[in-house]
Parts: C-alpha cells; structure tokens; sequence
C-alpha cells in the first residue's frame, strides 16, 4: 500500500505494511530492520509511540479519521516516547528524514493507495 500527502502532492511511502492488531502494534519495529528509505508501518489504533528496543530514529506522522495529520515527531529517537497526540486514531512511522523534505505539516490530508493486483 503506498501513501501520498495529498495536500501537497508528496508520496511518502510506497510500501506501507499495518499493525491492525494489539500485538502487532505492541510489537511495532522492535526488533525488525530499520526502515528503508519508501516504507513505513501503519499503526491503528494509536494515539501515542514509543521507541525502546529500536536501533535508528524514525518520523512519525499522528493522523485523524478522516487522514488528516494531527500532530508530527520529526525525528523520534531509539528509546523516547511521543506523548499523547489528541485527536490521533492512527500513527505512520516512516525512516527519519521523510517527513520534514517533502513539507508535511499538521492539518495535510493524508491519502491511502490501495495496489490493484
């Protein structure tokens, strides 16, 4: 699944893998490869991240029901949390430095692309 910034016309990820489930938002990135550059993790529901157990910051980017972004973590560092992000139902982390490049900003609509196959 990839993800564009349709605000601005930016992709931000064109492989996105989901944490739909307790354990696999629980689990997250902990223990897995760092991200690479054009992926990212989809975490809902989720309000708030944490980043113990990980190797490499990451850029998270907090997002409503409706995709819009409510609120940023431009980087999130190995072993810091975010803190609560009010009005948040999903988090998507990416690999740090993709967030601030392509100039996402709180209040863009976030659009989902579905792969047809």
């Amino acid at each position: 699944m990839g993800v564009l910034n349709a605000t601005r016309g930016i992709p931000l990820a064109q492989g996105v893998v989901l944490a739909l489930t307790a354990w696999r938002r629980l689990r997250g990135l902990i223990g897995r490869p760092p991200l690479a550059a054009g992926e990212g993790l989809l975490l809902r529901p989720c309000a708030a991240v944490h980043g113990a157990w990980m190797r490499v910051a990451i850029d998270v980017i907090f997002l409503d029901a409706e995709g819009r972004v409510v609120g940023l973590v431009t980087p999130l560092r190995p072993w810091s949390q975010s803190g609560y992000c009010r009005g948040a139902c999903a988090a998507l982390e990416l690999p740090a430095g993709t967030v601030v490049p392509g100039g996402t900003l709180v209040g863009d609509e976030v659009v989902f692309l579905r792969s047809e196959c």
